[in-house]
Protein backbone atom coordinates (compact mmCIF):
# COMPACT_ATOMS: atom_id res chain seq x y z
CA UNK A 1 0.00 0.00 0.00
CA UNK A 2 1.18 3.50 -0.95
CA UNK A 3 -0.21 7.03 0.12
CA UNK A 4 -2.09 6.80 -4.12
CA UNK A 5 -3.46 3.64 -3.28
CA UNK A 6 -7.25 3.27 -3.75
CA UNK A 7 -9.81 2.09 -1.29
CA UNK A 8 -13.63 1.80 -1.38
CA UNK A 9 -14.73 5.06 0.39
CA UNK A 10 -18.33 3.38 1.21
CA UNK A 11 -21.24 6.15 2.19
CA UNK A 12 -18.71 8.73 2.33
CA UNK A 13 -19.67 8.82 -1.59
CA UNK A 14 -23.01 10.49 -0.19
CA UNK A 15 -21.00 13.68 1.28
CA UNK A 16 -19.64 14.30 -2.32
CA UNK A 17 -22.10 13.69 -4.03
CA UNK A 18 -24.22 16.32 -1.98
CA UNK A 19 -21.24 19.04 -2.41
CA UNK A 20 -22.30 17.65 -6.38
CA UNK A 21 -25.78 18.38 -5.78
CA UNK A 22 -24.78 21.97 -4.33
CA UNK A 23 -22.31 23.20 -7.27
CA UNK A 24 -25.66 21.92 -9.22
CA UNK A 25 -27.66 24.28 -7.69
CA UNK A 26 -24.82 27.14 -7.40
CA UNK A 27 -25.19 26.92 -11.22
CA UNK A 28 -29.39 27.11 -11.38
CA UNK A 29 -29.60 23.61 -12.78
CA UNK A 30 -31.52 22.80 -9.71
CA UNK A 31 -32.90 23.90 -6.43
CA UNK A 32 -33.04 22.29 -3.16
CA UNK A 33 -36.14 22.45 -2.84
CA UNK A 34 -37.62 21.04 -6.04
CA UNK A 35 -39.85 17.95 -6.01
CA UNK A 36 -38.72 14.42 -7.08
CA UNK A 37 -40.97 14.32 -9.45
CA UNK A 38 -39.25 16.79 -11.29
CA UNK A 39 -36.20 14.00 -12.20
CA UNK A 40 -37.76 10.71 -10.99
CA UNK A 41 -41.34 11.15 -11.53
CA UNK A 42 -41.91 7.13 -10.91
CA UNK A 43 -40.51 7.17 -7.46
CA UNK A 44 -42.84 6.07 -4.53
CA UNK A 45 -43.93 10.21 -3.27
CA UNK A 46 -42.05 12.05 -5.59
CA UNK A 47 -44.41 14.70 -5.45
CA UNK A 48 -43.91 15.01 -1.71
CA UNK A 49 -40.06 14.31 -1.53
CA UNK A 50 -37.54 17.45 -2.18
CA UNK A 51 -34.14 17.45 -3.18
CA UNK A 52 -33.20 18.77 0.04
CA UNK A 53 -35.03 15.78 1.98
CA UNK A 54 -33.03 13.20 0.19
CA UNK A 55 -29.64 14.75 0.89
CA UNK A 56 -30.55 14.78 4.55
CA UNK A 57 -32.35 11.46 5.36
CA UNK A 58 -36.16 13.00 5.78
CA UNK A 59 -37.62 11.87 2.69
CA UNK A 60 -38.92 8.59 4.46
CA UNK A 61 -37.37 6.19 1.95
CA UNK A 62 -36.90 2.84 2.37
CA UNK A 63 -33.48 1.66 2.37
CA UNK A 64 -32.47 -0.94 -0.06
CA UNK A 65 -30.22 -2.86 1.99
CA UNK A 66 -32.12 -3.18 4.46
CA UNK A 67 -34.27 -5.54 2.21
CA UNK A 68 -32.91 -9.41 2.67
CA UNK A 69 -34.13 -10.32 -1.14
CA UNK A 70 -31.19 -7.56 -2.21
CA UNK A 71 -28.91 -9.23 -0.69
CA UNK A 72 -29.39 -12.62 -1.78
CA UNK A 73 -29.93 -11.09 -5.23
CA UNK A 74 -26.77 -9.74 -4.96
CA UNK A 75 -24.97 -13.51 -4.24
CA UNK A 76 -26.73 -14.97 -6.86
CA UNK A 77 -25.20 -12.53 -9.48
CA UNK A 78 -21.59 -11.91 -8.64
CA UNK A 79 -20.53 -10.88 -11.96
CA UNK A 80 -23.45 -8.81 -13.04
CA UNK A 81 -23.37 -4.77 -13.86
CA UNK A 82 -26.36 -3.58 -11.85
CA UNK A 83 -27.97 -0.37 -12.85
CA UNK A 84 -29.42 2.40 -10.26
CA UNK A 85 -33.09 1.27 -11.94
CA UNK A 86 -32.38 -2.51 -10.68
CA UNK A 87 -30.95 -1.71 -7.55
CA UNK A 88 -34.03 1.09 -6.56
CA UNK A 89 -36.59 -2.14 -6.82
CA UNK A 90 -35.47 -3.07 -3.39
CA UNK A 91 -36.72 0.03 -2.11
CA UNK A 92 -39.96 0.03 -3.56
CA UNK A 93 -42.68 0.89 -0.37
CA UNK A 94 -41.99 4.09 1.63
CA UNK A 95 -40.83 3.13 5.21
CA UNK A 96 -42.59 7.08 6.24
CA UNK A 97 -43.87 10.00 5.22
CA UNK A 98 -41.44 12.31 3.67
CA UNK A 99 -40.61 15.25 6.24
CA UNK A 100 -41.88 13.37 9.65
CA UNK A 101 -38.36 11.80 10.78
CA UNK A 102 -35.38 11.29 10.04
CA UNK A 103 -34.24 7.94 8.71
CA UNK A 104 -30.90 7.08 7.25
CA UNK A 105 -30.82 5.40 3.75
CA UNK A 106 -28.47 4.90 0.84
CA UNK A 107 -32.10 4.59 -0.99
CA UNK A 108 -32.15 8.38 -0.83
CA UNK A 109 -28.84 9.17 -2.96
CA UNK A 110 -29.38 6.72 -5.70
CA UNK A 111 -32.12 8.65 -7.69
CA UNK A 112 -30.05 11.82 -7.82
CA UNK A 113 -27.09 11.10 -10.03
CA UNK A 114 -25.45 8.07 -12.37
CA UNK A 115 -21.75 6.89 -11.24
CA UNK A 116 -19.62 3.53 -12.50
CA UNK A 117 -17.11 1.99 -10.25
CA UNK A 118 -14.58 -0.21 -11.95
CA UNK A 119 -12.38 -1.89 -8.80
CA UNK A 120 -14.22 -3.98 -5.71
CA UNK A 121 -14.59 -7.65 -4.87
CA UNK A 122 -17.18 -8.47 -7.48
CA UNK A 123 -18.94 -6.55 -10.54
CA UNK A 124 -22.31 -6.60 -8.38
CA UNK A 125 -20.39 -5.22 -5.44
CA UNK A 126 -19.02 -2.36 -7.55
CA UNK A 127 -22.48 -1.52 -9.33
CA UNK A 128 -25.47 -1.63 -6.78
CA UNK A 129 -23.89 0.89 -4.43
CA UNK A 130 -23.48 3.36 -7.27
CA UNK A 131 -23.80 7.31 -5.82
CA UNK A 132 -24.69 6.26 -2.25
CA UNK A 133 -21.20 4.14 -1.71
CA UNK A 134 -19.68 3.24 -4.95
CA UNK A 135 -16.57 5.66 -4.42
CA UNK A 136 -12.50 5.23 -4.59
CA UNK A 137 -10.40 7.17 -3.13
CA UNK A 138 -7.37 7.49 -1.96
CA UNK A 139 -6.60 8.99 1.65
CA UNK A 140 -4.93 12.04 0.27
CA UNK A 141 -7.82 12.33 -2.74
CA UNK A 142 -10.59 12.05 -0.07
CA UNK A 143 -8.72 14.60 2.23
CA UNK A 144 -8.32 17.49 -0.25
CA UNK A 145 -11.50 17.18 -2.37
CA UNK A 146 -13.07 16.97 1.07
CA UNK A 147 -11.34 20.21 2.71
CA UNK A 148 -12.03 21.96 -0.73
CA UNK A 149 -15.70 21.40 0.04
CA UNK A 150 -15.48 22.41 3.65
CA UNK A 151 -13.89 25.99 3.23
CA UNK A 152 -12.35 25.90 0.33
CA UNK A 153 -13.26 27.14 -3.01
CA UNK A 154 -15.55 24.17 -4.36
CA UNK A 155 -18.19 25.37 -2.44
CA UNK A 156 -19.14 28.87 -1.67
CA UNK A 157 -20.46 30.05 1.70
CA UNK A 158 -24.49 30.50 0.69
CA UNK A 159 -23.83 26.28 -0.60
CA UNK A 160 -22.07 25.58 3.17
CA UNK A 161 -24.46 26.55 4.75
CA UNK A 162 -26.83 24.66 3.14
CA UNK A 163 -25.08 21.77 3.64
CA UNK A 164 -25.03 22.43 7.26
CA UNK A 165 -28.23 22.85 8.44
CA UNK A 166 -28.14 19.97 10.69
CA UNK A 167 -31.20 18.38 11.86
CA UNK A 168 -31.87 16.08 14.86
CA UNK A 169 -31.87 12.19 14.31
CA UNK A 170 -32.26 10.78 17.44
CA UNK A 171 -29.29 8.18 16.89
CA UNK A 172 -26.26 8.23 15.16
CA UNK A 173 -24.58 10.65 14.91
CA UNK A 174 -26.98 12.74 16.22
CA UNK A 175 -27.15 15.76 13.90
CA UNK A 176 -27.09 15.34 10.07
CA UNK A 177 -27.19 17.55 7.25
CA UNK A 178 -26.64 17.73 3.52
CA UNK A 179 -24.22 14.58 3.58
CA UNK A 180 -23.05 14.63 6.37
CA UNK A 181 -23.35 14.28 10.41
CA UNK A 182 -22.44 16.49 13.17
CA UNK A 183 -21.18 15.43 16.40
CA UNK A 184 -18.21 15.61 19.46
CA UNK A 185 -15.17 13.12 18.64
CA UNK A 186 -12.06 13.90 20.38
CA UNK A 187 -13.02 16.81 22.36
CA UNK A 188 -13.97 18.60 19.44
CA UNK A 189 -17.18 19.49 17.58
CA UNK A 190 -16.75 17.59 13.92
CA UNK A 191 -18.36 17.16 10.34
CA UNK A 192 -18.23 13.89 9.44
CA UNK A 193 -19.24 10.65 7.77
CA UNK A 194 -18.16 7.17 7.83
CA UNK A 195 -18.21 3.92 4.93
CA UNK A 196 -18.02 0.57 5.71
CA UNK A 197 -18.64 -1.47 2.27
CA UNK A 198 -17.29 -4.97 0.88
CA UNK A 199 -14.08 -5.15 3.40
CA UNK A 200 -13.31 -1.90 4.21
CA UNK A 201 -13.89 1.22 6.40
CA UNK A 202 -13.39 4.80 5.54
CA UNK A 203 -13.57 7.84 8.27
CA UNK A 204 -13.99 11.33 7.00
CA UNK A 205 -13.93 14.41 9.52
CA UNK A 206 -13.30 18.11 9.22
CA UNK A 207 -12.90 20.05 12.58
CA UNK A 208 -14.22 23.52 12.46
CA UNK A 209 -12.67 25.25 14.83
CA UNK A 210 -9.53 23.72 13.37
CA UNK A 211 -9.63 23.85 9.97
CA UNK A 212 -8.16 20.79 9.77
CA UNK A 213 -9.75 17.88 7.73
CA UNK A 214 -9.05 14.08 8.51
CA UNK A 215 -9.38 11.33 6.16
CA UNK A 216 -8.53 7.07 7.36
CA UNK A 217 -9.07 4.31 5.22
CA UNK A 218 -8.69 1.00 6.40
CA UNK A 219 -9.15 -1.88 4.13
CA UNK A 220 -11.10 -4.22 6.81
CA UNK A 221 -14.88 -3.60 7.84
CA UNK A 222 -15.45 -2.42 10.93
CA UNK A 223 -19.44 -2.96 11.88
CA UNK A 224 -18.29 -3.08 15.52
CA UNK A 225 -19.00 -0.43 18.31
CA UNK A 226 -15.93 1.40 19.00
CA UNK A 227 -15.21 1.81 15.36
CA UNK A 228 -14.57 5.46 16.17
CA UNK A 229 -11.50 5.05 18.08
CA UNK A 230 -8.92 5.55 15.39
CA UNK A 231 -10.54 8.88 13.88
CA UNK A 232 -11.07 10.05 17.74
CA UNK A 233 -7.21 9.26 18.08
CA UNK A 234 -6.25 11.11 15.33
CA UNK A 235 -8.34 13.89 16.20
CA UNK A 236 -6.47 14.49 19.64
CA UNK A 237 -3.33 14.02 18.00
CA UNK A 238 -3.87 17.05 15.69
CA UNK A 239 -5.19 19.34 18.38
CA UNK A 240 -2.58 17.80 21.45
CA UNK A 241 -5.87 17.36 23.39
CA UNK A 242 -5.10 14.44 26.62
CA UNK A 243 -6.83 11.33 25.95
CA UNK A 244 -9.51 10.36 28.56
CA UNK A 245 -8.84 7.46 30.99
Amino acid sequence: MTDRTLFAAGSITKTLVAALVLKLAERDVLELDDRLSRWVPEFPNSRQISVRQLLNHMSGTSDFVEDPAFAAAQERSASAVWTPRRTLRYARDPAREPGVDWLYSSTNYIPRAHAQQRLCASTTEATTAWTAGGMLASAGDLARASDGVFHGSLLNDSSRREMTRFVRTLGEPPEYGLGLGRLELGGEQVWAHTGDIYGFHADLAYLPDQHVTIAALINVQLDAPGQDVLIDRLIREVTKRPRSP
